[in-house]
């Protein structure tokens, strides 16, 4: 199907593996594709593309496929951020080339329409010039539903957005939380385009997300927390960390399905610098906790950039990681690694 075939309105469903005891998943409403909100958070975030960090759910978990994990303290801070949006970074458009694909993707649908706000109405009991009126205090289906409105300078069409005429202002990202109609609290991300349009500035939003909420127990915070400082130690030659979180008795089996022990990968690494860790980052994104009391699993992936002898090596590693609980405080005991070709 062409995509000016497609319904102006799309609504992009991230997973449809759904089961009638899981809530409904991870949803976006736009006249974009998801490749192009995908290509769009680049240019919000040129260096480090946003991501609303979607992982997995697992067993025990109210639904199924991508949700939003947050601790309680993470959750009560996104439930009235609506009202200070821009969660993150926010990017200024300088120059119009940086929106040229962005203006192409909306003359591709030019009867689109969007709704819009006027930038500069006054609202004075506001408490943020950046969020209209309409956008605060609404449940989760209300807040989608404001891509379906017309917004006080609206509706604006794809065509009239994506004219050479309009001049961009600001690419951003909102972040907050809000309960559906039957109570469940979900997490909502937008895409918001600030531009001056005929003289006037406006605020249109691009696209609403929403993807169900799972509360993240102090457990999995900190299991997550200590992959992410392993990544950076190993890179920062951080020796104290990982020896830390490294039980005396770890070994890794790796992808040749040999198996090494702490020992051997500290010597190898901090003794006789055989082998340098120049980089390593853990895909936040990607990884899962199942927890036993005790004791817990983490996967995830791993992306690493090793110097060995005069050789420089990228690899991608899908890993298994166990961890048991010891005085408080969980410790790594065994790690199994597989080759990934992502």
């Amino acid at each position: 199907m062409k995509r000016n075939a497609i319904h102006p309105l799309l609504s992009v469903v991230v997973s449809l593996n759904l089961v009638a005891a899981a809530r409904a998943n991870s949803t976006c409403s736009s006249l974009l594709t998801a490749d192009q909100l995908h290509a769009l958070d680049g240019m919000v975030f040129p260096a480090y593309p946003y991501s609303a960090h979607l992982s997995d759910a697992v067993d025990g978990d109210a639904a199924q496929g991508a949700v939003k994990r947050l601790t309680r303290i993470e959750i009560a801070k996104l439930r009235g951020a609506i009202v200070h949006p821009f969660i993150g970074p926010v990017r200024g458009v300088q120059s119009q080339e940086n929106v040229a694909a962005l203006k192409a993707w909306l003359n591709a649908n030019p009867s689109a329409k969007l709704p819009a706000w006027d930038a500069a109405a006054a609202e004075s009991d506001m408490p943020s010039a950046w969020v209209p009126r309409a956008w605060i205090g609404r449940t989760a289906d209300d807040f989608l539903h404001l891509m379906k409105e017309s917004g006080n300078a609206g509706p604006m069409t794809a065509r009239t957005l994506g004219a050479p005429t309009t001049r961009g202002r600001i690419l951003g990202v909102t972040q907050h939380i809000a309960g559906d109609s039957s109570g469940h609290d979900m997490f909502l991300w937008s895409y918001i385009y600030r531009a001056t349009v005929s003289g006037q500035l406006i605020t249109t939003l691009l696209g609403i997300c929403q993807a169900d909420l799972v509360t993240m127990s102090d457990d999995e915070h900190e299991l997550r927390a200590l992959e992410q400082q392993l990544a950076r130690a190993w890179a920062a030659r951080d020796r104290s960390t990982i020896e830390r979180i490294l039980a005396r008795e770890w070994s890794v089996t790796t992808p040749d399905g040999g198996t090494v022990s702490r020992a051997a990968v500290l010597g190898a690494t901090f003794d006789s610098n055989t082998q340098v860790i120049e980089a390593m980052t853990t895909d936040e994104d990607s990884m899962t906790v199942t927890q036993f009391d005790t004791a817990a699993v983490v996967r995830g992936r791993t992306v690493a950039t090793v110097a060995l002898a005069d050789m420089r090596q990228t690899s991608t590693v899908r890993f298994t990681d166990l961890f048991v609980k010891r005085d408080g405080s969980w410790q790594l005991v065994a790690s199994h690694q597989s080759r990934s070709p992502e």
